[in-house]
């Protein structure tokens, strides 16, 4: 299997790997950023429903960690404006920050609006239009924008372990910012 390696901001390869990860109950969408191209793709669930479903996605996520052992994972944090299905997404967090915990792994949870102003500029963009920033700020194609949410949180963690961010612009670095000041809180 071929491995990526991540960059710091002097350019040397980092040990282990980002995981971006946008949680879903129907289609959670990960990337891994390592040197080279991103690995992106989704869990898949066909029918499942329920517990089944969460385990599922539960044991999916545990042999990306297994095989990837990353060094930091971000995961976009619960969207407070959706109450469709906010239990069963409320499980799932649980189930993936535990997993996270277990296995040793620390992750930081990245707001859906400080996403999409990383991505986007701006805090309130629709959704279709971080799949076209992430193609036209990284030169990235991806099929869908879950796919997209979790290129954008993994990005994020990059910069969080230290890749050269002398070229985003203001809204990325206020989202980082932002960011930051909630992992010194003691926030995420």
């Amino acid at each position: 299997m071929k491995r990526y390696a991540a960059q710091d901001a002097g350019g040397r390869v980092m040990g282990k790997p980002v995981i971006g990860i946008d949680p879903s109950l129907n289609n959670t969408a990960y990337c891994v950023l390592w040197a080279g191209e991103p690995i992106v793709g989704k869990i898949g669930v066909g029918s499942k429903k329920g517990v089944p479903r969460l385990l599922h996605i539960e044991r999916t996520t545990e042999k990306l960690l297994e095989l990837y052992q990353p060094q930091l994972i971000v995961i976009e944090g619960y969207s407070h404006a959706s109450a469709h299905q906010a239990h069963q997404a409320g499980e799932l967090g649980g189930i993936l920050r535990r997993l996270f915990h277990v296995y040793g792994i620390r992750w930081v949870d990245v707001a859906p609006g400080t996403l999409k102003k990383f991505v986007t500029g701006k805090g309130n963009a629709d959704k279709s239009m971080i799949l076209l920033n992430v193609y036209r700020r990284w030169g990235v194609e991806l099929k869908n924008h879950d796919e997209a949410d979790a290129f954008g949180l993994a990005k994020i963690g990059t910069y969080l372990l230290g890749a050269d961010d002398s070229d985003l612009i203001r809204p990325q670095q206020e989202a980082l910012k932002k960011i930051r000041e909630k992992m010194k809180e003691g926030l995420l």
